[in-house]
């Protein structure tokens, strides 16, 4: 009778348990199912798509071995779902011990323009989400619980393509002509679904005895090869008197929908890319470089989207 009596109360405990989805200690001293850790690693990469290899372990700190059935989950980049997974089968816990379960999601890269615009109008923030459910069974009993992490990324490219140095050049040999590019600020300007702007001013010295004419600015801007924004300066001829310095400002326009390719030439150099900007200036018809910069830009994407504790 007395045993009889302890099992009907492991049994409704179970029930009451599985129906409100939260952790809590039975009769018998264990618990439900944890997640203790999940890391991502980047998997298959081409034009279209990208898979995203996912590891969580589950821990199970209870005495009895639990079930997990299925786990569905969805990663978010600004709100916007990028991607969805799930496992495949079920996976035995054992008591007190931890299972690690391998999950495969594909990214659709077509999604990576609106993306792009997301993080420009979140002043180039971006909140990395995943949202999901763990379900499974002890003693034949049902369970669930949520999955929720949320990481946050930031750049700041605007002042990553500034320019500080005091450069000069060369712009004529007969006679001898120079200028001296003492600097180009560079800000976001205004952006739609398919163009960003970018507003750049450079500060132009003139060391010369004569008149300098700058007809037009014109600028290029490449990321792993690939020419993604133009530019030049719309306005009339400036002129610079001897001795004297001008603040230019000019344009360049990013292409929104190469943002895919650049994605994936991103992610197949391991989260790096190199960025090339050219900048010319148009005097007496010729055109001549002023300024050129190369650098290495560098994100941890699947690092914001890791969690090494519950």
């Amino acid at each position: 009778m007395k045993k009889a009596l302890i099992v009907g109360i492991i049994a409704v405990s179970l029930v009451v348990i599985a129906s409100v989805g939260y952790f809590t200690l039975f009769p018998s001293g264990f618990r439900l199912p944890e997640v203790k850790s999940m890391w991502h690693e980047w998997g298959a990469i081409s034009e279209n798509t990208t898979e995203v290899i996912s590891h969580v372990v589950i821990h199970n700190p209870s005495r009895v071995s639990a079930t997990i059935n299925e786990v569905v989950y969805t990663i978010f980049l600004n709100g916007i779902p990028m991607a969805q997974g799930h496992s495949t089968g079920p996976v035995s816990l054992p008591p007190e011990g931890d299972v690690e379960l391998l999950l495969s999601t594909i990214i659709d890269n077509t999604k990576i323009p609106a993306w792009w615009v997301s993080h420009l109008r979140g002043n180039q923030l971006t909140k990395v989400e995943l949202r999901g459910t763990i379900r499974g069974t002890i003693y034949g009993i049902s369970f669930s619980f949520p999955i929720y992490y949320t990481r946050d990324l930031e750049t700041d490219l605007d002042e990553w393509l500034d320019y500080n140095n005091e450069t000069t050049i060369r712009i004529s040999d007969v006679p001898p002509l120079y200028v001296v590019v003492r600097g180009v600020d560079t800000s976001l300007g205004s952006f739609n679904d398919t163009t960003t702007q970018f507003v750049h001013v450079a500060r132009i010295y003139n060391p010369n005895d004569v008149v300098i004419v700058v007809s037009k600015m014109y600028g290029e801007v490449f990321v792993d090869g690939v020419l993604i924004a133009v530019g030049e300066q719309p306005a009339d001829a400036i002129i610079i008197g001897p001795g004297q310095e001008a603040s230019i400002t000019f344009y360049s326009y990013v292409d929104n929908t190469k943002m895919d390719d650049v994605w994936a030439r991103h992610l197949m150099n391991g989260e790096r890319s190199t960025v090339l900007v050219k900048i010319y200036l148009v005097s007496d018809g010729g055109l001549v470089e002023v300024y050129e910069y190369e650098g290495e830009f560098e994100t941890d994407i699947l690092g914001s989207a890791s969690q090494f504790s519950p």
